[in-house]
């Protein structure tokens, strides 16, 4: 979609590269500076009459010069899309940025935690299937002993409960992950794939 622009040439540097304000009517021509910005050039500001809509997050605006005209430049301006296949990477990221946001909501993200968590899931698993457990042999379990649980057996319980409700949880997100960047890059058009995007519903704490 293409309009007309009118603005002065300081103006025109600093906000025809930005997204920040869509054309808006201004004299009978389309402008690309926030109104604030026209009127502090000493240039009525009509009311206002239309105004070209953002067709989405990833269009940006972009200005061409035509002609300055004692010190007014005259150009146009439009929201220009990338291509559908840029716009797809771009949700698949923020698709996999979202799922890491939502697992952060149930484990703790940080150096060495994810390995501390695994390996008391083993010593867990390994203390149930033994037939006679030393707490000794389950170094990572026996310091949570009076903290966790009262009982190595607490402990481990407590362990193993977690674990099968994070394999819930981590499952749904992960399917929700994987199924949202299918249909995402199954998608015929850059609304279409923006809508599925937008549309994902992640566990929440």
């Amino acid at each position: 979609m293409r309009a007309l622009v009118k603005l002065d040439p300081l103006t025109l540097l600093q906000t025809s590269a930005g997204p920040e304000f869509p054309p808006f009517m201004v004299e009978g021509v389309y402008v690309m500076c926030a109104p604030e910005d026209w009127a502090e050039e000493g240039h009525a500001i009509l009311p206002y009459q239309e105004q070209i809509a953002r067709p989405h997050r990833f269009a940006d605006k972009i200005g061409t010069l035509i002609s300055i005209e004692d010190g007014v430049v005259i150009g146009t301006a439009e929201w220009q899309s990338p291509a559908l296949s840029e716009v797809k990477a771009r949700l698949a990221a923020e698709i996999d940025a979202a799922a890491g946001t939502a697992r952060s909501g149930f484990i703790t993200v940080s150096a060495g935690q994810e390995m501390t968590y695994q390996a008391k899931l083993a010593e867990a698993r390994r203390w149930s299937e033994t037939a006679d457990p030393q707490d000794a042999d389950f170094v990572l379990l026996s310091f949570e002993v009076g903290i966790t649980a009262p009982t190595m057996e607490g402990v481990v319980d407590v362990v193993l409960n977690q674990n099968a409700m994070w394999e819930l949880i981590g499952g749904s997100i992960e399917g929700k992950r994987l199924g949202a960047k299918k249909a995402v890059n199954a998608a015929g058009s850059i609304e279409e794939a923006i809508a599925v995007a937008d549309g994902i519903t992640w566990p929440a704490p």
